[in-house]
């Protein structure tokens, strides 16, 4: 089956590209194969997203209805994801223009499918459906995991890798193999409720301690649900992990020196004939007007910021673009480069004044200075005991300091980076 777009479904992956959470990968019109199946299905949008070593995929269905989408509609899209062989995914999400039906808004809650509107879809906070940022900094791993029914009361299913059976509920979904199944619970039942907390205080005494803790988790399923076996059907109500936490351990392997470059930034501003009726802190509070059309292109200082630092201009790119090579082999450290700028047809109105300066020259500054990094390695397991390294960059200059997270070495497609100030907080 050929991708398929239109006009609805690309200002929907517009709008989760512009919320989705920072590193994620949002992709229009994916083509992903059912699990033994050979046909391929279409993910309208697919957002994909690395929590540390957990690998989260959230559907996106885009339906541009002139009504509002009714339920046999809905059953469509369900059948894709929520039936034997269906696609995997961690999470499914539907947008509709007109709405929904009450029967789809019965059915989507029995499911745990959130339903938005174009509207609401702007407004809805995305890093909601993805694991808290603290499950990133974990080094956990799930031994094994535990079915329990209590009718009757015995241990049904206990796995360390894959587990044989196929688990079911009352809403109709099919979740897969004890495995899928378990991962879909552990994630998105386990981690939201006060195990969720529970697991995080015992991962900051671990970490703070050294020692690693085995503990259990529990899930108490709100619904029926049942797995099958051997042709045997037996109700599930609880699921238990058995989970290891491990301290975060982390190898230097290598030092290096980094050149950064700070500015340009504005240090001066003169004119061409000089301007000496007002004060310089009046003159940054003058309004800039065409005098040709009367337009206000605002304040003089914003005025100033733009005209200088605009990409759009050739001749501010080339400026700051020699700036930045000049600092690069000053021996001081420092450079200073003007910039001038014609200002026909521009006047300055301060204090019932009008000036018309014929040019102005501005002045920029940009320094550099030389920070010492250390590279890192943390080592982290993932929930299917799955171990993987991330690469870390820390470095120190003047009053901050910074680190860049690269989840895949220097072959990564996003690098998170965090400054942070030396400096202690005024209060």
């Amino acid at each position: 089956m050929p991708k398929r777009t239109n006009e609805f479904q690309r200002l929907v992956a517009s709008i989760q590209r512009a919320l989705a959470p920072h590193g994620a990968k949002v992709t229009e019109s994916v083509m992903m194969k059912e699990a033994g199946q050979l046909v391929e299905r279409e993910i309208d949008v697919l957002i994909q997203s690395e929590v540390g070593p957990y690998k989260i995929k959230i559907a996106v269905e885009a339906k541009d209805e002139k009504r509002k989408l009714c339920i046999t509609k809905f059953e469509s899209i369900l059948a894709k994801y929520f039936v034997e062989g269906g696609i995997k995914v961690q999470k499914v999400v539907v947008i509709a223009r007109a709405g929904f039906t009450k029967s789809v808004s019965v059915r989507a809650r029995c499911l745990h499918v959130d339903l938005f509107t174009l509207r609401e879809a702007r407004e809805v906070d995305w890093t909601d459906f993805f694991p808290q940022d603290a499950f990133s900094s974990w080094n956990i791993q799930v031994e094994n995991v535990r079915l329990f029914s209590k009718t009757p009361n015995r241990a049904l299913v206990s796995f360390s890798s894959g587990g044989d059976g196929e688990l079911t509920c009352s809403h109709g979904t099919n979740f897969g193999s004890p495995r899928d199944f378990a991962r879909h619970c552990f994630f998105y039942s386990a981690l939201k409720t006060t195990q969720g907390v529970k697991l995080n205080a015992i991962n900051e005494r671990v970490q703070a301690s050294g020692k690693e803790h085995v503990v259990s988790i529990t899930a108490q399923l709100d619904h029926p649900h049942w797995i099958t076996c051997l042709n045997e059907k037996c109700a599930v109500d609880t699921v238990v992990f058995d989970v290891v936490v491990r301290q975060l351990t982390a190898r230097t392997v290598d030092s290096l020196s980094l050149s950064l470059i700070n500015g340009p930034q504005i240090v001066g501003v003169t004119f061409i004939p000089p301007v000496t009726e007002i004060s310089t802190e009046c003159l940054f509070k003058a309004e800039v007007i065409c005098s040709c059309c009367g337009e206000s292109h605002g304040r003089f200082c914003d005025w100033v910021k733009r005209v200088t630092f605009d990409r759009r201009s050739s001749k501010g790119v080339k400026a700051l673009s020699e700036l930045r090579d000049s600092v690069r082999n000053s021996s001081t450290g420092r450079s200073i480069l003007q910039m001038e700028c014609q200002l026909e047809k521009l006047q300055l109105h301060v204090d019932g004044k009008i000036l018309s300066p014929k040019c102005m020259v501005v002045y920029l500054e940009a320094s550099k200075e030389l920070c010492e990094c250390v590279v890192k390695q943390h080592v982290l397991s993932s929930y299917d005991g799955d171990v993987k390294t991330i690469t870390c960059i820390n470095a120190s200059s003047g009053t901050l300091e910074f680190e860049m997270v690269m989840p895949e070495g220097m072959k990564s497609k996003t690098i998170d980076m965090s400054i942070r100030s030396k400096l202690p907080e005024s209060r």
